[in-house]
């Protein structure tokens, strides 16, 4: 009877070993295609790039903000008045990150921001 028991535990043990395995494997796996897809989104800008080779490599931006326009907290995004003119974009998932491209006054690319929520 006691080498039953501990059958069944030791089966018991290995089938939340391996499902545990599973789960860190699927969180690993949906982890890095979210962020790969932020990534990529940066990869294909370069500071100084005007706005319509940014808009041909990325699409059109979800929001345009001006100067002097506020900008919602979201994430770890603080609010604030923004100084400079912003696209605002959502990358897959969009639940998960926003990244905004700020544009100097010749309507370049000054700067990128990634916040995450």
């Amino acid at each position: 009877m006691a080498s039953k028991t501990r059958s069944r535990r030791i089966v018991l043990l290995i089938v939340i070993l391996l499902f545990g395995g599973a789960s860190i494997g699927l969180f690993a796996t949906a982890h890095y295609y979210f962020h790969k897809q932020a990534n990529d989104f940066k990869r294909k800008l370069v500071v100084g790039m005007p706005i319509d080779k940014v808009e041909a490599a990325v699409g059109q931006p979800e929001q345009r903000l001006e100067k002097g326009m506020v900008l919602e907290h979201w994430g770890d995004g603080r609010r604030r008045i923004l100084t400079k003119r912003a696209s605002v974009y959502y990358v897959v998932p969009k639940s998960i990150h926003r990244i905004l491209l700020l544009w100097d006054d010749n309507g370049r690319l000054a700067g990128i921001e990634h916040h995450l929520n």
